[in-house]
């Protein structure tokens, strides 16, 4: 897809998971002793979301990693829960996946849970940013939360400008009709803040979080509050607190232009491919 100065492409990834049983894994995953990983059904599937998305919507303006890239070492449940515990090997894995996307202009990191990302003192989302060329900002490639412009660069201070509060974590509930309320709290309390976090006459267009595996958004022509939607099947752990909830599967794509417009795109996945199999009585 051709670049234009007018206007800026933008992609989030996030909750990969890449190490889960449940997860995405490329078509050549190994462990650390060089043997090749199987996945299931499913996790075929949903590779193949993966690639067709990215080369639709490859070579970006930005890529946004917004946490949970890797799984991590499930202590939780000694590991049982992904093919490999070790981190490294995980964010291999990833990086393998990320080949489909081709070069992006620009490229921005926010860290996950730190359940799944750190090991000891060591953030591996901070060494896989590093080494993907992620942008720095300050002594790190990857940070809690970032404000990004989506809209193209001739924007910036003007009316035109979009900026988004964009960060990993938010609250989550069971119920859905109440999936808007933790949103809507954040969009509140950053609108409250404002000028905590601009100088004054700029303002901040919405807010984009991950983290809880479900696709939320409430727009209008001047605001924005997005949830995503992620890249990991239903795990023993989900079905435990939601197994009511399925997850929702695929990434969002925002094309915002110089007068301000813009619009988003969603590449979701069916859902009959989480969908259970019916039992006779």
């Amino acid at each position: 897809m051709a670049r234009s100065a007018k206007t800026k492409r933008t992609v989030f990834i996030n909750d990969t998971h890449c190490g889960s049983n449940y997860g995405l894994m490329s078509d050549d995953a190994q462990n650390e002793d060089g043997r090749s990983v199987g996945m299931s059904y499913q996790q075929g599937m949903m590779l193949d979301h993966w690639k067709e998305v990215a080369k639709k919507w490859r070579d970006p303006d930005c890529i946004v990693f917004n946490g949970d890239l890797i799984d991590g070492s499930a202590k939780a449940d000694r590991g049982s829960s992904v093919w490999t515990v070790n981190m490294d090997t995980q964010a291999q894995d990833f990086k393998k996946l990320f080949s489909y996307w081709g070069k992006p202009k620009k490229l921005l990191a926010i860290i996950g849970t730190p359940y799944h990302v750190n090991v000891d003192a060591i953030k591996v989302e901070e060494q896989i940013a590093r080494d993907l060329g992620a942008e720095r900002e300050n002594s790190r490639h990857a940070t809690e939360a970032k404000l990004i412009n989506l809209a193209p660069d001739s924007t910036y201070k003007t009316e035109n400008e979009r900026i988004v509060h964009v960060a990993h974590h938010m609250g989550s509930t069971k119920v859905w009709m109440y999936r808007g309320t933790a949103p809507s709290r954040s969009m509140a309390m950053i609108m409250l803040n404002e000028s905590h976090f601009l100088e004054r006459k700029r303002k901040i267009f919405g807010i984009i979080r991950a983290h809880v595996h479900h696709y939320w958004q409430e727009k209008s022509t001047n605001r924005l509050m997005q949830v995503l939607p992620c890249y990991q099947l239903q795990t023993p752990f989900m079905y435990k607190i939601m197994p009511e909830s399925p997850p929702d599967l695929g990434s969002v794509q925002y094309t915002f232009h110089e007068d301000g417009t813009w619009e988003d795109e969603n590449a979701m996945m069916k859902s009959k491919i989480t969908r259970p199999k019916v039992h006779q009585a």
